[in-house]
């Protein structure tokens, strides 16, 4: 009797163990794939919408550029005695910085875009953009440097042709730029600029 309980306890003991419920190759990999799809449909509108705000921080940084750079010239340099002109280029190989640069009050030479220190004309800083953001155009020119004269606060833009640069004459300006290849569509902005009443808006 008792080698027969025993028997019975083994046969139970040994079914529970087999009857044990377990997953699947298959089922391990359709939980994956679901958890992989929720994930890519998280990440993208993420993605989208974190780019696009590198474009709106663009913006406000190509509006806020303008403004230093004019109050630069109104008020002049905390590291310089003198009124300066102070010079904002946009340079079709570097469209992602900004360069700020300080010429003198009475500067009438040619106006270059590196520092030299013989024509007394000094690199202030240059500003980065966003990462992937780069500025493609200011009115269809793809060089072009904003003077902020001292004194009398008025506006001369020059444009480059054959990196000899030239007057330029225009009330609006259209400053383009966009994220990586997005030429067109929510990815891009432009900044307008009134060079009379140097109001931007974007």
């Amino acid at each position: 009797m008792q080698e027969k309980n025993n028997y019975v306890e083994t046969y139970c003991n040994t079914s529970l163990r087999n009857n044990k419920k377990a997953y699947t190759f298959i089922e391990l990999m359709v939980v994956i794939t679901i958890i992989a799809m929720i994930t890519i449909m998280t990440y993208v509108p993420y993605n989208f919408y974190s780019n696009k705000e590198k474009v709106r921080i663009t913006a406000k940084e190509v509006s806020q550029s303008l403004w230093e750079a004019r109050n630069m010239a109104i008020n002049g340099l905390s590291n310089s005695n003198s009124n300066v002109q102070i010079g904002l280029y946009f340079d079709k190989n570097a469209w992602n910085k900004i360069r700020y640069l300080s010429y003198p009050y009475d500067f009438s030479g040619t106006y270059i875009t590196n520092e030299d220190i013989s024509q007394n004309i000094r690199l202030i800083k240059d500003k980065t953009l966003a990462d992937s953001v780069n500025i493609t155009s200011v009115n269809d020119k793809e060089n072009i440097l904003f003077i902020f004269k001292s004194i009398t606060w008025d506006l001369e833009l020059k444009t480059s042709n054959a990196w000899t640069f030239q007057t330029y004459t225009s009330w609006k300006l259209d400053i383009n730029f966009w994220f990586k290849w997005a030429s067109s569509g929510p990815l891009t902005k432009t900044v307008k600029y009134n060079t009379k009443t140097f109001i931007t808006d974007y």
